[in-house]
């Protein structure tokens, strides 16, 4: 079977415009294990579109030659939306123009209505619950009738991914080291491979959390939702591994990085069982994986221009000085520039790319060594 093109067209929001979502499929559906890939949710997260890009002539090779055991769908732009909003030359894929919504969050279901459907179908096996909650995620899914293009494309993609196994949100930081969000139930069933396979810098362990409604976030909760609900009894294990990818920083953007990235990941597939191919070496991990509650921020003290006194992955002791903010505004330069200290000890893994910063804003994000604890619960970069 040959690998196939599928062009989803989504509703007009203006006469005479539309938009589409393109799908590449691989493989056989329901012949195995399926890994779904999406890049760039945010628009502007080129690296992320750069490895998928390299990532699938390996795929069309594996299809060719039949090495692919399972299904493999891949949405190399996942909001074709975003990627044309140009405001002034500047490129601001991050927020809908017309809705102001962040593209990454309101994904509509918690899955209660869904739990609710095969509450009395659930039984004691596990394999068949899985199939069955799979089958009813994605009919659930594509009965939904969104008015608008926004919506169209937030079910679609639900619908493409809730049936897999695996599911990637690619995406990339500001300025940053490659680093992976991960669920906690995921790490032994395949999170932890995945942060070795993909040689992730940074690794955050994250508790289910619902309130941003994130598509990774939506996803996995498909399956707690579903076992909160079931009856005494039914076995419902979690049913996919999903996470987030940052592939680095805005300006990442190198066929080098994105030929090496598409590597690893097709090494992972091969490793879980969903192509037919040589595994390569077993990674050696980078760091050992921590909950979000490791994760800590350095704030601006008031609005100025931004400089850094570190680099990306060094370490820092707690009140060492990390980055300036300067007010250019200031009338003597010596007392115009403003130090943003480390607030712990740790390690350095993301700064802003724009090097502007409003009072209170984020300048770095790190890595602290011990748990912080106004951060549990908290998603790696939520302020």
């Amino acid at each position: 079977m040959p690998a196939t093109t599928q062009d989803i067209q989504l509703p007009s929001m203006s006469p005479g415009t539309r938009r589409s979502l393109v799908v590449h499929r691989y493989g056989t559906p329901g012949a195995g294990p399926k890994a779904y890939f999406h890049a760039a949710l945010h628009a502007d997260e080129l690296p992320a579109i750069l490895a998928l890009h390299h990532l699938m002539p390996k795929l069309e090779t594996a299809q060719a030659q039949g090495r692919i055991r399972g299904e493999i769908v891949v949405v190399p732009v996942a909001n074709p939306i975003g990627i044309g909003q140009v405001v002034g030359s500047y490129f601001t894929g991050r927020f809908d123009l017309a809705t102001r919504e962040n593209y990454n969050r309101g994904f509509g279901p918690d899955w209660s209505e869904l739990a609710e459907r095969v509450r009395d179908r659930l039984g004691g096996d596990a394999e068949a619950n899985k199939s069955l909650i799979r089958a009813a995620a994605v009919a659930y899914c594509a009965e939904q009738a969104p008015a608008t293009e926004l919506e169209a494309l937030r079910w679609k993609l639900l619908e493409l991914s809730v049936d897999a196994d695996l599911v990637f949100d690619c995406h990339c930081a500001a300025e940053s080291l490659l680093y992976l969000v991960v669920y906690k139930e995921c790490l032994d069933i395949g999170g932890r491979d995945l942060a070795d396979a993909i040689g992730s810098d940074v690794t955050f362990i994250m508790d289910w959390y619902a309130d941003k409604r994130t598509f990774m976030t939506t996803v996995g909760a498909l399956w707690p939702a579903v076992r909160a609900s079931a009856p005494a009894g039914a076995t419902v294990p979690q049913g996919c591994v999903t996470a987030t990818l940052e592939y680095r920083g805005r300006l990442d953007v190198d066929d080098r990085l994105g030929a090496d990235d598409a590597e690893r990941i097709y090494r992972f597939l091969v490793r879980r069982g969903v192509i037919d191919d040589e595994p390569g070496p077993v990674p050696t991990p980078v760091r050992k994986p921590v909950p979000t509650s490791h994760m800590e921020k350095g704030h601006a003290p008031c609005a100025g221009i931004v400089t850094y006194a570190k680099r990306l992955g060094e370490r820092v002791r707690a009140g060492e000085v990390v980055a300036h903010v300067i007010d250019p505004f200031g009338t003597d330069p010596a007392l115009s520039r403003h130090p943003v200290a480390a607030p712990c000890d740790g390690f350095l893994y993301m700064f802003r790319s724009d090097r502007i910063a409003r009072p209170g804003s984020t300048v770095f994000w790190m890595v602290a060594d011990a748990p912080q604890p106004r951060r549990a619960g908290r998603a790696p970069q939520e302020d």
